[in-house]
């Protein structure tokens, strides 16, 4: 299977996005990637951003609930951040909000 140009490009940091959520993780019993978009946004200053949005379908550690996560990988400085869906004002989730359309 050929994958189209753009996607080919982008395939390394995706990768490096992918595993970046995954280290995350606790207890990662099963994540499946979807919607995988390179995107430039501005952060908070306005200066253009080059970021990964995504969303993650984990399996939770007792193995009956999956979620679709939202997350956000910054390709400039590696970080990533994911929405964990914990009711307790996640400051990830707010980062996530930040640069990633839903």
């Amino acid at each position: 299977m050929t994958l189209p140009a753009s996607q080919a490009e982008n395939e390394p940091i995706f990768a490096k996005a992918r595993a970046a959520i995954a280290k995350k993780l606790r207890n990662l019993q099963f994540a499946q990637f979807q919607n995988l978009e390179r995107l430039t946004t501005p952060n908070v200053k306005g200066i253009p951003t080059d970021v990964i949005c995504g969303k993650i379908k984990i399996l939770s550690s007792s193995g009956g609930n999956v979620s679709l996560r939202p997350f956000v990988y910054f390709v400039g400085d590696e970080t990533a951040y994911y929405d964990s869906g914990m009711p307790d004002a996640d400051l990830d989730a707010l980062i996530v909000k930040n640069f990633c359309a839903d």
